[in-house]
């Protein structure tokens, strides 16, 4: 497919068919949502995208996410995309109140190095690490995005799990994230009249890839819940 062949597909879409559903994040237990169309996603992008211009971040700066599955979630990591940086999504550290945990947390930061974290907790980097909240990727002005790079200049960094050791980053290549996109969309021919609804957390690979791009890829419409919403609730789905 090529490495372009995400955004492509975004960016045709967000005019041809502007007004279709594209993604719904999921806000309570009464399933109350946050919606957007295809074009209003794209807008979304770039929000995420002028943040991160007007913060000074330049492409190949690495961008760390901690955030709930949420639109400031897609801002930022699609975002992230369109200016050539290079995210990497872990998880979120409130409510996870265990030493292991900080300290996967202060190991991962250490491994990755990032040029600036987007996070809801106060600042623990090092002091020349911005720090970035959903409230300012949101507030961005869509038209301060700039020009896309081109999806060859794209990549990201999946952190493995950590369950059997210290966790692993893996450097993964947007036409690699494409081969493996459209190979799904194969093996799952999922369509526009269809619908997925996801409660895998984003920080691992089958709810990043295998839910949420995915579904983007293949313009299907997604209904995305927290992990921790949807484990307060498992029936709701």
């Amino acid at each position: 497919p090529g490495a372009d062949a995400l955004f492509q597909r975004l960016e045709r879409w967000a005019v041809e068919e502007s007004d279709q559903l594209s993604v719904s994040f999921l806000q309570d237990l009464k399933l109350n949502s946050e919606d957007f169309t295809r074009a209003e996603l794209y807008r979304l992008v770039q929000r995420g995208a002028a943040a991160f211009r007007q913060a000074g971040l330049q492409k190949g700066d690495r961008v760390l996410i901690e955030l709930p599955t949420c639109a400031a979630f897609a801002a930022s990591i699609l975002g992230a995309f369109y200016l050539g940086l290079v995210p990497a999504v872990i998880a979120p550290r409130e409510g996870r109140t265990s030493a292991t945990a900080e300290l996967e947390w202060r190991y991962q930061l250490d491994l990755f190095r990032p040029k600036a974290v987007v996070s809801e907790l106060p600042a623990v980097a090092g002091e020349n690490t911005l720090h970035l909240t959903s409230e300012t990727i949101l507030s961005a002005a869509p038209e301060d995005a700039g020009v896309r790079v081109h999806g060859s200049e794209m990549a990201y960094v999946q952190f493995s799990s950590g369950s059997t050791g210290a966790p692993k980053a893996l450097w993964l290549d947007m036409e690699g994230i494409a081969f493996n996109l459209e190979g799904m969309h194969r093996w799952v021919p999922i369509i526009e009249t269809d619908h997925v609804f996801s409660w895998l957390p984003v920080y691992h690979d089958m709810g990043l890839f295998g839910a949420f791009l995915l579904a983007l890829y293949a313009g299907t419409p997604i209904t995305m819940a927290d992990p921790t919403l949807f484990a307060r609730s498992p029936l709701m789905w």
